[in-house]
C-alpha cells in the first residue's frame, strides 16, 4: 500500500530546489545510500524542471510503498500542460550523440530504478521509484508517520540556506566519488600490471614450448623405423623433460593467480621451516648448509599457508642451487610491522648482478645465470604471492658475496 508522505506545488525554481531537497530527505529516511539518494533526487528535479518549463506549473507527491515485495519510495509528478509530442522518439534519444533540448526525461529515466511516463492532451504524469536500498528497510505506517511529522515540524529555509545545504551535499558526494575514483585507479593499475605480466608470460611460454617441440619433431624425423639411436633418444628425453618443467611452471603460475582455494591460518614460522628443511634434507646435508633462524620477534602470521611454504621453499631451493664454493650459510629472521611481518632472508651464494639484471629479476621465465637448472619462475612466483595481499619485496645483492631478500608480508584478515 502506498502512503503519501508529502505534497508540493511546482510553480517556480525554488519549488524545484525544495523538491530536490525533499527527495534527498525521504530517501535518507528510507536508509538509501548517499549516491542513490542523489540519483533519486536528481531524477525528481529533472522532471520538476521540465514541468515548470513546458507546463508552467504542476505538483509532486512523494509516497512510501510498504506493500510491495521490496520496499520503495516513489515521486509522482503531474502537470496539466499540452502533453509531450513524439514521446516515443524522445525516449529513444541517445544522450551521447543527441544535441538539443529534451534530454531531461532521458537522464531521469536512466537515474531511476523504475520509471513510468504517460502524456496526452490533458497533461503528463511521471512516476519515479527507488527500490535500491542499501539495507533491508521496513516502511511501516508508524515509521512513515514519523517522516511526515518531521517534515511538518521542520522550519522553513531561505533560498540561501537551501543552497548551502545543496552545496554541502555536493561536497560530500564529490569526496565519495574521489574515493571511488582512487579505488578504481588502483584496480586499473593492478589490471594493467596483470595484463603486462600475462603478455610477458605468453611470449616466454610460447618460446619455451616451441623450442623442445622443434627438437622432438627433428629427432623423430631422423629416426628410422625400429632404429635405436642413443643420441637421438637423449635429445628426445631432454626435450620431454624441458616440456614437463615448462608445463609444471605454467600450472604453478596459474595456481598463484587464483588464491581463493588456499587456506588462511596462523602460520608458525618455526614449524613451517621444519617442514621445508625436511623436504630439502638431502640437498641440505649434501651441501653441508647451515641455516640460522630467529623468529622470536614475530613467531606467527595469519597468512595463506601454501603461499608461506612456497616462499620459503623457493628461497631455500635457490640458495642450494646457486651456492658458491664456500659452505652455504642461510639466515632467516622475522620482526613485526604494523600490517604484518617483515621476513629477511640472506644467503652467501653466488649473488646477482643487479646493475645488469634489476629489471628482469622478478620476470617469469627469465634465468639470470647458466648455473644449475631451472625455468626462471621461482622469484616471479614469490613476488606475485607477496603482492597479492598488498605486500612488497626488496632485494640487495653483491656478486660473489650473497643476496638478501626483505619481504613485507601483510596479514590476511
Amino acid at each position: 500500500m502506498k502512503i503519501e508522505v508529502t505534497k508540493l506545488n511546482i510553480a517556480n525554481e525554488m519549488d524545484v530546489v525544495l523538491a530536490h531537497r525533499r527527495a534527498m530527505q525521504i530517501a535518507k529516511f528510507a536508509g538509501i545510500s548517499l549516491p542513490e539518494q542523489t540519483r533519486f533526487a536528481t531524477a525528481v528535479s529533472e522532471i520538476c524542471r521540465n514541468c515548470l518549463e513546458y507546463a508552467r506549473e504542476g505538483n509532486i507527491i512523494f509516497y512510501a510503498d510498504n506493500d510491495s515485495e521490496k520496499a520503495a519510495i516513489e515521486a509522482e509528478i503531474r502537470d496539466k500542460g499540452k502533453g509531450i509530442t513524439g514521446l516515443d522518439k524522445i525516449l529513444e534519444r541517445d544522450p551521447l550523440t543527441y544535441r538539443g533540448r529534451g534530454l531531461g526525461i532521458i537522464f531521469a529515466r536512466r537515474l531511476s530504478d523504475q520509471f513510468e511516463i504517460r502524456s496526452g492532451t490533458g497533461g503528463t504524469v511521471v512516476r519515479i521509484r527507488k527500490t535500491s536500498f542499501s539495507k533491508k528497510t521496513s516502511l511501516s505506517k508508524i515509521i512513515i508517520d514519523g517522516w511526515k511529522k518531521h517534515i511538518q515540524d521542520e522550519p522553513s529555509l531561505s533560498a540561501y540556506e537551501e543552497l548551502k545545504i545543496r552545496n554541502a551535499q555536493l561536497l560530500e558526494i564529490t569526496d565519495e566519488l574521489r574515493q571511488q575514483k582512487d579505488q578504481i585507479e588502483l584496480l586499473n593499475q593492478r589490471l594493467r600490471q596483470s595484463n603486462k605480466n600475462m603478455q610477458e608470460f605468453t611470449f616466454a611460454i610460447s618460446h619455451d614450448l616451441k623450442t623442445p617441440l622443434t627438437s622432438l619433431k627433428l629427432s623423430l624425423s631422423l629416426m628410422q623405423p625400429g632404429e635405436k639411436d642413443a643420441r637421438l633418444t637423449d635429445v628426445i628425453n631432454r626435450s620431454v623433460n624441458r616440456l614437463d618443467k615448462t608445463i609444471h611452471g605454467l600450472i604453478d603460475i596459474l595456481h598463484i593467480q587464483n588464491p581463493d582455494k588456499q587456506v588462511i591460518r596462523d602460520v608458525r614460522f618455526a614449524q613451517l621451516m621444519q617442514e621445508v628443511e625436511e623436504d630439502h634434507r638431502a640437498s641440505i646435508q649434501s651441501t653441508k648448509a647451515k641455516i640460522h633462524l630467529n623468529f622470536k620477534k614475530a613467531e606467527t602470521l595469519s597468512y595463506l599457508e601454501g603461499y608461506a611454504k612456497s616462499i620459503l621453499t623457493n628461497l631455500i631451493s635457490n640458495s642450494v642451487k646457486y651456492r658458491s664454493a664456500l659452505p652455504l650459510s642461510i639466515t632467516i629472521l622475522t620482526e613485526p610491522t604494523k600490517k604484518g611481518v617483515r621476513l629477511t632472508y640472506t644467503d652467501n651464494g653466488i649473488g646477482i648482478d643487479l646493475s645488469q639484471n634489476s629489471s628482469d629479476i622478478f620476470k617469469p621465465f627469465r634465468r639470470l645465470t647458466t648455473v644449475g637448472e631451472g625455468k626462471g619462475i621461482g622469484l616471479y612466483m614469490i613476488k606475485t604471492m607477496v603482492e597479492n595481499n598488498g605486500g612488497s619485496v626488496q632485494v640487495s645483492s653483491t656478486p660473489g658475496t650473497g643476496t638478501t631478500f626483505i619481504f613485507d608480508l601483510v596479514k590476511y584478515e
